[in-house]
């Protein structure tokens, strides 16, 4: 019996008959692509002036758009809403939530904040008189040299600074202008763009797949669909344990009566919102003053960290978070640090829900890789027949 082969494209015949060879070829096309990319990127530069102007509304607006999509849909199943009351109630508790804080909470801050600046200079001094009697130790010797070497670092970078900024005055001017008219930008574009997100935001998925050919339209679908509920859980949860380390970070301090505990518990809300390092970080702060009260202040403030931190980690993040990002904390660790380097604040803050985007990403397009490349078949065994004489 003839087996007839299919035929074979020239593709197939060069490289069909070794896999190392085909994967060495696609690496090698990645690269070209990749090196085409950057020497053609002065075309992409206008994607990063838009991305520039319209990046901080989209940002903000999606951001509550995660948070108080949940209270829409809660109110148009349990109430029976229509959408668009329901988008307009949600808009309301909004501006209520904002006007509460804004005449209760922002006050009291901002007097925590000018007591805390004006007693600065005094805390500084204790602050620098621990320090310089535990550095007098001799065992201590070489953190003295390389902290009076970094004083001195910071005092030179800090006068070519004001130099520069004093030189370039004009432009510092137009610098502040352009970040004023910015802010005023983002602040009216917001509401607008909240408002269509929760309006028609679970729309723009099967608008977009429409451009696509029908046989690609799940994939897309089911692709946005996991990339979606990734950053929703992300940013709801994430939001949700920081406002809770704030609370009970601000109850505890103030208890054991903490200087601008509330301040305080702000910012450890705020460096909650790295992950893995920012509740280390938060507590730098809290023990800094917590010195300059008195060091067995220090004590207490730990002792509240003691309390805090088991909560945090065994209850409420598991209860809140729970296993959905599936990210081991040494790859956020690792990812943190890349991204701080690459890209700054704005990396650190943007690293966790990229790199969980970036990993549904890769995985569907391994997925498919896997589903259509001859490179993972089993190979067909042949079994002959025996025929007996």
């Amino acid at each position: 019996m003839n087996n007839l082969e299919p035929t074979k494209n020239w593709y197939q015949r060069l490289f069909g008959g070794n896999n190392v060879l085909r994967l060495l070829t696609i690496i090698l096309l990645i690269l070209v692509i990749v090196y085409l990319f950057d020497k053609i990127g002065f075309v992409f530069a206008p994607i990063g002036v838009f991305l520039g102007a319209v990046g901080a509304p989209i940002i903000i607006a999606s951001v509550l758009y995660y948070l108080l999509n949940p209270l829409k849909l809660a109110l148009m199943k349990r109430l029976k809403f229509p959408k668009t009351l329901a988008v307009a109630t949600v808009l309301a508790v909004l501006v209520l939530v904002i006007v509460l804080i804004l005449s209760i909470v922002i006050p009291f801050i901002v007097n925590q904040i000018s007591a805390l600046i004006k007693a600065w200079p005094d805390i500084f001094k204790n602050i620098q008189h621990w320090v310089d009697i535990l550095l007098k130790d001799p065992r201590f010797a070489n953190v003295r040299d390389y902290l009076t070497q970094a004083n001195s670092n910071f005092s030179k970078d800090l006068t070519s600074w004001g130099q520069k900024y004093l030189t370039n005055g004009i432009d510092s001017v137009s610098h502040f202008a352009s970040a004023l008219t910015h802010v005023g930008t983002t602040l009216i574009a917001t509401p607008f763009m909240l408002f269509y997100l929760l309006k028609d935001g679970n729309r723009m998925p099967h608008y977009m797949a429409q451009f696509l050919p029908a046989t690609a339209r799940s994939s897309w679908l089911n692709l946005l669909t996991e990339m979606n509920t990734q950053i929703a859980n992300y940013v709801r949860g994430q939001l949700t344990v920081a406002f809770a380390v704030m609370i009970m970070f601000a109850i505890g301090w103030s208890i054991i009566g903490l200087p601008y505990a509330i301040v305080l518990a702000i910012a450890a809300g705020l460096f909650n919102l790295i992950p893995v390092l920012g509740s280390f970080i938060a507590q730098i702060p809290a023990i800094l003053i917590a010195l300059f009260v008195d060091p067995k202040m220090v004590l207490f403030v730990l002792l509240v960290v003691a309390i805090e931190q088991p909560i945090e980690g065994h209850l409420i993040s598991p209860l809140i978070l729970g296993d959905s990002m599936k990210i081991h904390p040494v790859t956020v660790i690792v990812v943190l640090l890349s991204a701080s380097s690459l890209f700054g604040l704005m990396g650190v803050i943007f690293a966790i829900p990229g790199y969980a985007v970036l990993k549904v990403l890769v995985t569907h397009i391994y997925q498919w890789w896997h589903d259509n490349s001859a490179l993972f078949n089993e190979p067909e065994v042949v079994v002959e027949e025996v025929k007996n004489d």
